[in-house]
């Protein structure tokens, strides 16, 4: 019986070096499950980095679409006041083509009324030279030449 004992004894000996062995590798197993799951939390919280970088990065896109926003309002501004100017410089050139046509009209009545005086003008010097021809004849030239010594 004694020898039954000692090998239950080492029975249960080799059988609590087992268990004692599987609570080791246990251990093992879950010292190693730590360890992953502190990897899971690094990585969470790099992905939290990466999920604050991506939200950071988002406001700054909303204040660029913001300035687009503005600056596009700008260019509306800018078209309408360039559709006043150009309706603004349509009626100058209508004004201007008036101006033309009427200051066309009075350099050719200009013109003409000019050529008339001047021929006019042409005229009464031809007829002034004939009666100072005529009168100087009368008179004697040299008289004529003495009086406009004596008057200058």
């Amino acid at each position: 019986m004694e020898q039954i004992l000692k090998a239950i004894q080492q029975l249960e000996n080799q059988m609590n070096n087992r268990f004692d062995n599987v609570d080791q590798r246990f251990i093992e197993v879950d010292h190693r499950f730590d360890k992953v799951d502190q990897k899971f939390i690094e990585v969470d919280q790099r992905f939290d980095k990466v999920d604050q970088k991506f939200i950071e990065v988002d406001q700054r896109f909303d204040k660029v679409e913001q300035k687009l926003v503005e600056v596009d309002h700008r260019f509306d501004e800018v078209n309408q006041k360039l559709a006043e100017n150009d309706k603004q410089f349509g009626e100058m050139d209508q004004k201007l083509d008036r101006i033309e046509t009427t200051l066309n009209t009075i350099a050719q009545t200009s013109t003409d009324d000019t050529v008339s005086i001047l021929k006019r003008i042409d005229m009464n010097t031809k007829n002034m030279n004939r009666d100072i021809e005529y009168l100087s004849k009368q008179v004697g030239k040299h008289e004529l030449y003495f009086n406009r010594i004596n008057k200058n």
